[in-house]
């Protein structure tokens, strides 16, 4: 799922289809609700069919190529995107500047670009 958020906080994916292509843009504040309670949900079952045992398993490609990451880093760096809109959408609803990543990544030492989100 796509959105359009206000102030130019651009395109977010909030879930893609099966092929990784981003869904189709809400016409709605309520097909937009909808979505997110429905890719929440889709995001709870999933996890709920892990094991706690394996959690912490690197078992899923990462977002950088050729690294893996576990069930718990990709909870844990959703978690992280969420709170920085959070934070984007209290800062613009003051009228203050918004830091948007572009305006501020570079390569981390390690090679990943926004470190500070990814675990």
């Amino acid at each position: 799922m796509a959105c359009h958020c206000r102030s130019g906080f651009g395109r977010i994916v909030l879930r893609g289809d099966k092929e990784g292509f981003p869904m189709a843009v809400p016409g709605s504040k309520a097909e937009l609700l909808s979505a997110i309670a429905t890719s929440f949900d889709k995001l709870m079952q999933d996890c709920e069919r892990v094991p706690p045992e394996r959690a912490r398993e690197p078992s899923m490609a990462g977002h950088v190529a050729g690294s893996m990451i576990s069930p718990a880093d990709l909870v844990s760096y959703l978690i992280g995107w969420n709170e920085l809109v959070l934070k984007w959408l209290d800062r613009d609803d003051r009228g203050e500047t918004v830091d948007f990543p572009r305006n501020r990544l570079s390569m981390e030492p390690a090679g990943r670009p926004g470190a500070e989100i990814l675990p």
